[in-house]
């Protein structure tokens, strides 16, 4: 029998662990530590009062070791090439459409 690959990982949730929920994110910053990578995952959000603004919503705040990042990173990559190779390219918009990370953004209108 040949063991595939998906049968190696099995996510099975420990006693009092709670279920993680999804999180949409719009929007990553990352920092660093010579220990470790966090990963600050936000949904960019329009509020309206007191005046229109574009504020983070913070959804997700991963940290890993620097070893376990790399190993996202290259699994990342790989799986975005399998989706560009099936649905075609990623178009990425211009770096006046993106929000920076210091909260300022694209004017809301």
């Amino acid at each position: 029998m040949t063991t595939k690959p998906d049968d190696l990982f099995v996510t099975t949730p420990l006693e009092g662990d709670a279920i993680a929920a999804a999180a949409y994110c719009n929007f990553a910053q990352v920092q660093t530590t010579a220990w470790d990578f966090r990963f600050l995952l936000s949904e960019v959000v329009t509020v309206r009062f007191p005046k229109p603004a574009m504020r983070h919503a913070l959804r997700a705040n991963v940290v890993m070791t620097p070893a376990h990042a790399k190993a996202f990173c290259a699994a990342l990559v790989n799986q975005l090439r399998e989706y560009e190779r099936q649905f075609g390219e990623i178009a990425v918009p211009a770096t006046d459409d993106v929000p920076s990370s210091t909260g300022e953004g694209p004017k809301v209108q």
